[in-house]
């Protein structure tokens, strides 16, 4: 199991780049889609967050507190893994920081971020490629999700 330190500083690095991404990519895109491009993206992304919150509504502190307390008896962390799983559909996070699998989480969401970052700048050109900017966004968060259930494998047999 890694370090307090270790985790600590993954946490971080995962949290600086998620603030630095749309730093660096968000002015190309405003430029590129302009104001109402733009827009229409992030209203349509409101809409849906408030969905996913209202539908995921306290789920993922449960799983973390609930995996976290079994984190070391395989068996009944399998279970309770499973259980809530049949209760959420949205993504499993919640368990690899449950088990402090920092590093999983760190490297998965840098990859998915730089893909999402040379995705916009290779195939975004002009304001006619907003459904192409939509996608992007949607495929980093589809392929975080993805990604982590495949590698839920790892830890439930």
């Amino acid at each position: 199991m890694p370090s307090l330190k270790t985790n600590v500083a993954l946490n971080f690095l995962n949290t600086v780049t998620g603030i630095v991404f749309p730093v660096i990519t968000f002015p190309y895109a405003a430029r590129v889609l302009l104001p109402e491009g733009i827009g229409a993206v992030n209203f349509l992304q409101s809409i849906v967050a408030y969905i996913v919150l209202l539908t995921s509504l306290g789920i993922p502190m449960y799983a973390v507190r609930e995996v976290a307390k079994y984190r070391d008896d395989v068996a009944i962390r399998n279970r309770i893994t499973v259980e809530i799983l049949l209760l959420t559909s949205l993504g499993v996070n919640w368990f690899y920081q449950a088990v402090e699998d920092f590093k999983f989480i760190t490297i998965r969401a840098l990859c998915f971020r730089m893909l999402a970052a040379l995705g916009l700048f290779l195939f975004v050109r002009d304001k006619d490629d907003l459904l192409i900017y939509a996608f992007v966004l949607v495929g980093s968060t589809v392929g975080n999700n993805l990604i982590n259930f495949i590698h839920l494998r790892k830890w439930i047999p």
